[in-house]
């Protein structure tokens, strides 16, 4: 039975969180709220709810939330939290309807477990009221049913955790899946992976698992303006949670795993789709933008038919849209959603995007980029492996070191560093697939100044660390391995 717990303080939510996460059998921990307001948008999406909320909050106290929860007809059993100074606000409340109160300082298992108890009885006495029929056993077992694994990716993760905050969209997904799945199918969040993958496991699903997954992609849509991507394993002890990432590639918005991923093997031929993307940035270097063009299509066409991992196409597609960004097309937001991508158009979409504006510019005859900016990315591409300064790029500028900082980044789309650490981070991505140099032998021949310090660089840019790079992409013929 799902549980909502609304309360203004974290730390009350998280204790509470932890509790109801453990052994209380029948009952979940579904979602929380910071305030009533949440709460409302919250409690319709999973009814039969029991709130567990605070008395005292900003905005909406726990009184009026539970009068506007009966005014709106909604199905939800109330449980208040209040302190001894609050104590006249708990007795309201119990007069309002609520099945009891919970001292904050008091709260522990053996207090709150008789509380939700006498929740249940309530909850199964009216549903027989209105069906005539029980609500499912607390004692019902699911441990002979179907585990699969169920895997949602969200997409522009940072934007959605900047407006609505990074507790509240997550207790907002779960409870949204949760009431999507349904009473009948027993649900667990194991956890929240890459920074914006929530993977869940399911017992007891039935029905087409696409049809499932496309209702989760269309009420997430619909009930908090998300785009999100569904991945559903086959049943264990075939199922496995990485085949998500292995069948990153496939079109569309839910992806059924069909077979069993075999160990740790990288399906289809990476050397293709990296051979295709050598070729479009020697036409780059040309300019021969229709070439790149074709080429772009064949990129797309091998990292689908190679079932090319994400981990793997993000990273040649990040390699290219370094390409790009020398030559002045794309911009950092470009390459921040390519790392971000949660399917193959969005993770190529900053890719094509860049090559329209680089022919925009050839057939209109205009130059890509200032000719004080081509100067300063030639010196770059020639001299990044020695110590570059703002003030030696601004004298080739010929303008002030001031003038130069916003002009350079007005016209790059980042700063003079930023681009001169991605110039080196794109070479040194190339001596990781191409040589048996070390990592801090790498690092030193493109400019940095420490392992360490390139090995963070490389990971904000790239996505992940040097060495999982290298151990990820390359292949038996580019030699041993030397880290």
């Amino acid at each position: 039975m799902n549980i909502l717990v609304v309360d203004d303080e974290m730390l009350v939510r998280t204790g509470l969180r932890t509790l109801l996460s453990s052994d209380v059998s029948g009952f979940s921990f579904a979602g929380d709220a910071r305030n009533g307001a949440e709460a409302l948008e919250l409690i319709p999406l999973m009814m039969p709810v029991i709130v567990i909320t605070d008395i005292v909050m900003p905005g909406m106290t726990g009184l009026e939330l539970m009068e506007t929860v009966r005014e709106r007809g909604l199905l939800a059993e109330f449980i208040v939290l209040t302190s001894h100074r609050d104590f006249e606000y708990a007795r309201r409340a119990v007069e309002m309807g609520a099945i009891d109160y919970l001292l904050k300082h008091e709260i522990e298992r053996d207090t709150i477990l008789p509380v939700l108890q006498r929740a249940r009885v309530r909850l199964e006495e009216q549903a027989l009221k209105r069906r005539g029929t029980p609500l499912p056993a607390a004692s019902r077992t699911t441990k002979t049913r179907e585990r699969r694994h169920i895997l949602l990716r969200v997409n522009a993760v940072g934007d959605a955790r900047a407006r609505r905050g990074d507790e509240s969209l997550s207790s907002q997904i779960v409870s949204l899946v949760h009431q999507i799945v349904g009473r009948e199918v027993s649900i667990t969040l194991e956890g929240v992976r890459d920074g914006g993958v929530w993977h869940f496991t399911v017992q007891g699903l039935r029905g087409d698992p696409h049809r499932l997954g496309e209702r989760i992609v269309r009420h997430l849509a619909h009930s908090m303006n998300l785009v999100v991507r569904v991945g559903i394993s086959l049943p264990e002890p075939a199922g496995s949670a990485r085949f998500f990432d292995f069948q990153f590639c496939e079109p569309g918005s839910v992806i059924i795993q069909r077979a069993k991923v075999a160990g740790d093997s990288i399906p289809g031929d990476l050397s293709i789709v990296r051979s295709v993307r050598r070729k479009m940035e020697r036409a780059l270097e040309q300019r021969d933008y229709e070439t790149v063009r074709a080429g772009l299509q064949q990129f797309a066409q091998e990292l689908q038919k190679q079932q090319v991992p994400r981990v793997n196409a993000i990273g040649e597609t990040t390699q290219l849209m370094a390409c790009f960004l020398a030559l002045g097309a794309g911009n950092d937001t470009g390459l921040m959603r390519a790392r971000e991508a949660a399917g193959l158009d969005e993770l190529l979409t900053p890719l094509r995007t860049a090559l329209d504006e680089l022919a925009q510019h050839q057939e209109t005859g205009g130059p890509t980029v200032p000719a004080e900016i081509a100067r300063v990315r030639d010196l770059v591409q020639r001299e990044y492996p020695r110590h570059l300064s703002l003030e030696e790029a601004a004298r080739v500028a010929g303008k002030s070191v001031t003038y130069f900082s916003d002009f350079f980044r007005h016209h790059q789309g980042t700063g003079f560093v930023e681009y001169v650490n991605r110039t080196r981070v794109n070479a040194a991505a190339q001596l990781l697939l191409h040589s048996n140099d070390t990592i801090a032998g790498i690092a030193a021949a493109v400019g940095f100044p420490n392992e360490k310090y390139f090995s963070r660089m490389f990971k904000r840019i790239v996505g992940v660390p040097p060495g999982a790079f290298r151990s990820g992409n390359r292949t038996p013929s580019d030699g041993d391995r030397t880290r």
